[in-house]
């Protein structure tokens, strides 16, 4: 039960992380200015419950995206 609690908390934080560096690298070329990390892990605190809950969903969703690309191009550079 912990390992699903711990996993979900481990895959939000990379899809958090791989939200933050697509939108500095974007805001970048765009010439805005960038958010930190923080808000992005937190996500608009003006949303609703649901919304928050889908904000964290998609951090994982991304978290669980990134660990399995990582993963391929791993096992592909090891051929």
């Amino acid at each position: 039960m912990l390992q699903g609690f711990f996993g979900s908390i481990f895959l939000e934080f990379i899809g958090a992380l791989a939200r933050w560096c697509f939108t500095v690298v974007i805001n970048f070329f765009k010439g805005e200015d960038t958010k930190s990390f923080k808000e992005v892990w937190t996500g608009n605190r003006k949303l609703s419950k649901s919304d928050s809950f889908m904000y964290s969903t998609s951090n994982i969703i991304i978290g669980i995206f990134v660990v399995l690309l990582l993963c391929y191009l791993v096992l592909w550079l090891e051929r």
